[in-house]
């Protein structure tokens, strides 16, 4: 799936470049790091929907090419999302929390999925969605301040035979997410950033609801 698949900083950090976006200037004391994680995870057990617009930076390896992607993002727990892409083309993933679908009008096709096996093994993608905590996947390898957040570095405790690296960037006021770098084991990297997010605004159901077009 595309989407997680992850989360650029041009314009939710618009005075900043995206790798200063999740550059360290200051690193956290271990001791210090269950405290930031347990603010992170309380934090995240009081939002029950969001929505955002979302910049996000993907290279893949095999082509030597960076593509930038823009669009629109609703959340609610549990394991509801839509994620709408609007440049450079458009795509759209719907996510009920049973089914998924990735529609892509240009080539009038859309692949529908079952949600647990879809999401099995997306660790990143499970704790956004409300699905699990930090802590029951991930071990912390490092914490350290950027200029935005903390950028937490993290380790999966069961391997997926996908995933290299996961780092999560959160608010250092509020330790919201805002966004994350992801890489696969191949050297393919994602990069996401939320802006102007919504919180706790209630979200419709509708929104997480996919009617396959016809033709």
């Amino acid at each position: 799936w595309p989407f997680f698949f992850f989360f650029s900083f041009l314009v939710i950090f618009p005075h900043i470049s995206c790798a200063d976006a999740f550059k360290c200037e200051t690193n956290v004391a271990a001791k210090d790091y269950n405290n930031i994680i347990e603010s992170v995870e309380e934090k995240y057990e009081t939002i029950t929907d969001f929505e955002a617009k979302f910049f996000q930076r993907s290279y893949f390896v095999g082509l030597d090419r960076t593509e930038n992607s823009q669009g629109e993002v609703f959340f609610k727990k549990p394991g509801k999302m839509r994620g709408a892409y609007h440049t450079p083309e458009e795509q759209l993933f719907v996510a009920d929390g049973t089914s998924v679908w990735f529609y892509q009008p240009g080539l009038k096709q859309v692949t529908i999925g079952d949600f647990q096996s879809s999401f099995r093994s997306d660790m990143p993608a499970s704790f956004l969605l409300g699905l699990s905590k930090i802590r029951d996947q991930f071990f912390v390898q490092s914490v350290c301040k950027t200029e935005k957040g903390y950028k937490i570095s993290l380790k999966p405790k069961q391997d997926d035979g996908n995933l290299d690296k996961f780092q999560l960037l959160v608010s250092l006021d509020t330790y919201v997410p805002i966004g994350a770098e992801i890489a696969d084991f191949g050297g393919n990297e994602t990069t996401i950033g939320f802006i102007r997010m919504d919180i706790n605004e209630d979200v419709d159901d509708s929104s997480f609801a996919f009617q396959v077009p016809k033709g």
